[in-house]
């Protein structure tokens, strides 16, 4: 090596990687080209990231998917039982339900990230919404994960509902509450014809 070389050039000549894998940190310490200006890349650094810290979106997804088929599978195939009218008549779930849902739209930050794709798309000062703003939206895992919960949660508040009414009224809600669990106002309407064509015997739960 010619040692009347620069360590500048030198470390330029033969550290690209570290420059292409930092490209936002290089352009922002352009003006001060040498070897202290380099920094390792994130996956490096002894420092967790925000992405470490932060609640995964997939196991967002996974946990609350899981946590709501015990309760389907209870009105299901043990709606007469003292238990499963218990727990389906306590708010407690809901309640904590609801907790956890507004701590993830803090923890996520969902309102900023919906302004920030609404203000990409030239909406923010409109109140139009298009199909194609909301699939933008949904390109965020983040995103993604707060709608199913929100979908999971109305769904299973549709079906509670229906197995409390059927109790009472003491007629089949299994069909419905199948439906109300897939697709949710067909499950609503599959136990309006329920009640219209089973007599109701009505009991207090």
């Amino acid at each position: 090596m010619d040692r009347g070389v620069a360590p500048t050039a030198f470390s330029l000549r033969t550290t690209p990687s570290l420059v292409t894998r930092a490209p936002l940190r290089w352009s922002v310490a352009r003006g001060f080209i040498g070897p202290r200006t380099l920094r390792l890349p994130e996956k490096y650094s002894k420092e967790p990231s925000m992405e470490m810290r932060a609640v995964s979106p997939t196991a967002v997804f996974d946990v609350a998917t899981v946590a709501v088929m015990p309760l389907y599978a209870m009105m299901v195939w043990f709606p007469q039982r003292a238990w499963t009218r218990n727990v389906m008549a306590s708010k407690v779930f809901f309640i904590i339900s609801s907790i956890i849902y507004v701590a993830l739209l803090a923890h996520y930050g969902v309102i900023d990230l919906i302004r920030t794709v609404l203000q990409q798309e030239g909406m923010a000062r409109s109140a139009s919404w298009c199909l194609s703003s909301m699939a933008d939206l949904l390109k965020d895992t983040r995103i993604t994960a707060i709608t199913w919960v929100h979908l999971l949660l109305l769904d299973l508040f549709q079906a509670r509902w229906v197995y409390l009414d059927a109790l009472q009224r003491n007629i089949v809600s299994s069909p419905s509450i199948v439906l109300c669990f897939m697709v949710g106002p067909i499950g609503l309407l599959a136990h309006g014809l329920m009640r219209k064509i089973t007599p109701a015997t009505v009991q207090t739960v």
